[in-house]
């Protein structure tokens, strides 16, 4: 059995020696440099595909897609999510986030990045966009057509609500 390992450990010991010299016969030069942080963290797990719940689907059913035009010019454009079904991709100054719909129980739309604090709100008359994490409203009276027209016709009667 001491013969039989010690055999195996030659063996090993011959092999990564021969390892080290390349075609040309001349020895491989091993780097001196020390690995990176980059490459001495572990590899990110592959994200798990997003599995939306019966009532997150039921909200993208009504979600305004589209370039939807806000106050100062700004502009928001949602677009259902290529890769998931029920989740929305949002292009905002340059910045691009996909967007899970999340219930709310005044039944306004929500759509939310957990990841970078982006949420977008959906009213029957407006839209807005903020940043959770930094508490700021990014983005304000955004009005898809739909909206639009709730909004002219609240406007149209004070405000108040419809058939009142």
């Amino acid at each position: 059995m001491r013969a039989m390992l010690t055999t195996t450990v030659v063996v090993l010991g011959l092999a990564l020696a021969s390892s080290a010299v390349c075609a040309a016969g001349k020895p491989v030069k091993k780097s001196s440099a020390k690995p990176s942080a980059v490459s001495r963290a572990a590899a990110p797990a592959a994200a798990a595909p997003v599995v939306l719940s019966p009532e997150q689907l039921s909200i993208a059913q009504i979600v305004y897609t589209g370039a939807i035009p806000c106050a100062e010019g700004k502009t928001v454009n949602i677009a259902p999510d290529a890769n998931t079904q029920g989740m929305f991709t949002m292009q905002f100054a340059g910045s691009r986030q996909t967007l899970t719909p999340i219930p709310t129980q005044s039944g306004a739309v929500r759509l939310e990045n957990k990841g970078s604090g982006m949420v977008f709100m959906q009213l029957a008359n407006k839209s807005m966009l903020f940043n959770e994490r930094q508490g700021k409203r990014l983005a304000d009276e955004c009005h898809s057509s739909e909206q639009q027209a709730v909004a002219d016709r609240l406007n149209a009667n004070g405000g108040a609500a419809f058939g009142q």
